[in-house]
């Protein structure tokens, strides 16, 4: 023990190595080792130095501060803001000013008047309902391709059970709400409990209520004994605007606060971007997902009432009608906004922008056969955008990675 202490080479040894240390004498062979403080490391600062109830900010070096402003490429800056700039939204509110003043050029300069726009607004209620009940399945990353046979369901139901059934419109509406309701399960439990594909299984579900409505009907139309009480009230005007218009600002309000103001519509979005990531994070993925169904086949029971009142009456199969035009708002709201990911808002503002224009073929005196065109061709272009979209998107985020 004598020997070791004598050495410096047991625990006495490092001790007094220690405490010269401390007292600013160096090591064992007299000098000091400076600590490295470049990046990784923030350097230490005396804290009797530091005068009292200061607030001292410590900033971590980094390789500007070290070695001099990086160097940086002439046009990389320029380049930045060109891919920053939102080609899409521009691109999708283009192709509409060019359609609305070819309408007006060929057609009649009346096409931009307040009541034609008024008009054409009230007439694309019930079709806004439908694209913001397809949105919140596909912000979850589904399909639901029943939403145009539900709400033609609901809308012969609502003007069914009034007219042949008698009952009062307070309890028709109560029985539409849950007719949506039990739908919206249905799908959730094919998708989500069963693991069948939601294309697939919301294809079989809206094809059986199509059908539902045509043995409902015996494909007739109901146009008499509607109760005034579900029809007077889209005809009201306020502030000179017809009440069927708040309508959809009510839902917009409502769909825009769940999704952008709650934990549910974090979930959503989070479930919709990367279900797998998602429920390693603890969303419960399948849960969220069913409630999305759940909310999807209530706003478009919803949509079916709002038809019937607006139009007032039901016919069995106007409701597949519904699909293709609702789809492309849907698309066409994701590029509008200039997002990746699927809005609300944009679907509706969508859905009156593409209303206007089919009302612009109908003004010019196109045939019957050019509306699908135009959706389809909307449609197409709708979904091309929004998948560039996302590619720039990604692009863009894997840039900033690897920077």
């Amino acid at each position: 023990m004598r020997a070791r202490a004598e050495g410096g080479g047991g625990r006495c040894g490092r001790g007094d190595d220690r405490r010269r240390r401390r007292a600013g004498g160096g090591g064992p062979a007299g000098d000091r080792r400076e600590r490295p403080t470049g990046l990784g490391r923030r350097p230490r600062r005396c804290a009797a130095r530091r005068p009292a109830g200061a607030c001292v900010v410590t900033a971590r070096p980094t390789a500007e501060t070290d070695a001099g402003p990086v160097a940086r490429a002439p046009g990389a800056t320029a380049s930045r803001r060109v891919r920053s700039i939102p080609w899409e939204r521009f691109v999708t509110i283009g192709f509409f000013l060019v359609v609305y003043l070819v309408i007006c050029v060929v057609g009649n300069w009346s096409f931009l008047s307040q009541s034609n726009i008024t008009n054409v607004f009230a007439q694309n209620a019930h079709t806004a309902f439908a694209a913001a009940a397809i949105t919140m399945t596909l912000i979850a990353g589904q399909f639901d391709l029943s939403v145009g046979a539900l709400v033609g369901l609901c809308a012969v139901l609502t003007a069914g059970l009034s007219a042949n059934e008698g009952l009062p419109p307070a309890m028709i509406v109560v029985v539409i709400v849950v007719i949506g309701t039990l739908t919206g399960l249905l799908n959730s439990f094919l998708v989500s409990g069963l693991k069948v594909n939601a294309f697939i299984a919301t294809l079989g579900t809206g094809t059986a209520f199509s059908g539902v409505a045509l043995l409902y009907t015996g494909g007739q139309l109901i146009y008499s004994g509607i109760d005034p009480a579900l029809t007077e009230p889209m005809r009201v005007k306020v502030a000179g605007f017809p009440l069927v218009l708040l309508l959809p600002l009510v839902l917009l309000l409502a769909l825009w606060l769940l999704t952008k103001r709650v934990v549910f519509g974090r979930f959503l979005y989070a479930t919709g971007a990367n279900p797998t990531a998602a429920g390693l994070a603890g969303v419960p993925t399948r849960k969220v997902t069913r409630w999305a169904f759940v909310v999807t086949g209530v706003v478009a029971a919803i949509g079916g009432i709002v038809m019937t009142g607006t139009i007032g009456s039901a016919n069995p199969t106007s409701g597949p009608e519904l699909l293709l035009p609702a789809f492309a708002a849907a698309f066409l709201g994701s590029s509008l906004m200039g997002t990746e990911s699927f809005s609300v808002v944009g679907s509706i503002i969508a859905t009156f922008l593409l209303g206007l224009a089919l009302n612009g073929l109908d003004i010019m005196g196109l045939s019957a056969g050019a509306k699908p065109i135009f959706n389809g061709v909307v449609l197409i272009g709708a979904v091309a955008l929004s998948q560039a979209l996302r590619t720039r998107k990604r692009r863009s985020r894997s840039l900033r990675a690897d920077r």
